[in-house]
């Protein structure tokens, strides 16, 4: 971490990952004891003892040096993917947002991936790990790491460039747009003008139409579902349908039932 984002002489490390492994008896490479499990590490070199904030793109920590050197913070949270979690805190938010998730309340729960700044990542990867660069993907909105504490000056010391590794998986269907796609709307079924292969289904294939006012919709080539034909009774019919739901939903008696009368 070189203070401000600038070169210089860096004083912590942070680490995010997701990483697998086999879980038996000595790691032993046995077909079905494959295990995923994401970790978060802090390692930062303080100038005094207290308390230190750690502001960093999946959230905040505040961590406790008993005293200043090398690593006086020493932070680890691995966190299997299991139910329960085996890690951390339950969170109320829950960032989670693998499509495969792991424990749910993981602090590591998107892929961080270089912006829009130039140069862009090699093809297929999301970063480039020789070459610091601004990120994007941080549930908070913080793509930075600022550590504050005593010793340090006034606001701490921040960085915003970031070693990325990581390749992209094609994988059709999971609602991201993978390099040898044409289209990807989250699902692996024909007839909604992306195909089960994330191919656009040709000009004229039949598609289900958004609404029951249209019939013999079809595809345009390009993964749009339009044209067809007006279908009034249909439309009338729904239409009559949904005021009719409304009107029972929100009726409520208007006169006062009568109070039982005294004897």
């Amino acid at each position: 971490m070189p203070p401000n984002g600038q070169p210089g002489v860096p004083i912590g490390l942070v680490v995010y990952s997701v990483l697998g492994t086999f879980g038996g008896p000595a790691a032993a490479v046995v077909p079905g004891d494959q295990v995923t499990f994401s970790r978060i590490r802090f390692r930062i070199d303080t100038p005094a003892a207290g308390d230190y904030t750690i502001t960093h793109p999946f959230g905040v920590h505040v961590l406790h040096a008993a005293g200043p050197g090398r690593r006086s913070i020493d932070f680890t949270d691995d966190c299997l993917l299991s139910v329960p979690p085996t890690c951390g805190a339950a969170s109320p938010t829950g960032f989670n947002a693998f499509t495969t998730p792991l424990a749910p309340f993981s602090f590591v729960s998107t892929w961080l991936q270089w912006d829009a700044t130039p140069p862009a990542p090699p093809a297929g990867f999301i970063g480039d790990p020789a070459v610091l660069h601004t990120i994007t993907g941080s549930p908070c909105g913080t793509n930075f790491l600022r550590v504050e504490g005593p010793g340090l000056p006034p606001g701490g010391v921040e960085t915003n460039l970031w070693s990325v590794l990581g390749k992209k998986a094609s994988i059709c269907g999971n609602g991201f747009l993978d390099p040898g796609e044409q289209c990807d709307d989250g699902n692996t079924l024909d007839g909604d003008c992306c195909s089960s292969t994330c191919r656009f289904e040709p000009p004229g294939a039949p598609c289900a139409s958004p609404t029951p006012c249209l019939t013999a919709t079809a595809c345009d080539g390009a993964g749009v579902c339009g044209g067809g034909t007006p279908t009034l009774a249909a439309c009338n019919a729904a239409s009559a349908a949904r005021r009719s739901t409304a009107t029972t939903a929100t009726s409520a008696p208007t006169t006062p039932a009568t109070p039982p009368r005294a004897v």
